[in-house]
């Protein structure tokens, strides 16, 4: 979890080929969500490419909800070339 400020943080995953599938994505930002509810997070949000949807169902199952489409650079990918991806965001109170 990476925070932006006191209130805001973004999270994410990056999980080998052979590790998809397992539910680790799933169980990883679960509990990640505990603990950003239990920091005071207000609103907590991930990033993810658009034509993976595996990564959209976890994201979907641990409440996240579709903010909208923008273009980011992914670390994990060619640097220094944005690509669109989905902006997927829980809030808590």
């Amino acid at each position: 979890m990476a925070f932006e400020t006191s209130l805001v943080a973004a999270t994410g995953y990056v999980l080998a080929k052979d590790a998809w599938g397992c539910g680790y994505a799933t169980e990883a930002l679960s509990a990640i969500v505990g603990v950003a509810r239990d920091l005071g997070i207000q609103r907590l949000y991930a990033l993810c490419h658009p034509g993976h949807p595996a990564s959209v169902h976890v994201l979907e199952k641990c409440g996240f909800e579709r903010e909208g489409l923008l273009s980011h650079e992914f670390p994990n990918l060619r640097s220094g070339q944005p690509e669109d991806c989905l902006c997927y965001s829980r809030t808590f109170q």
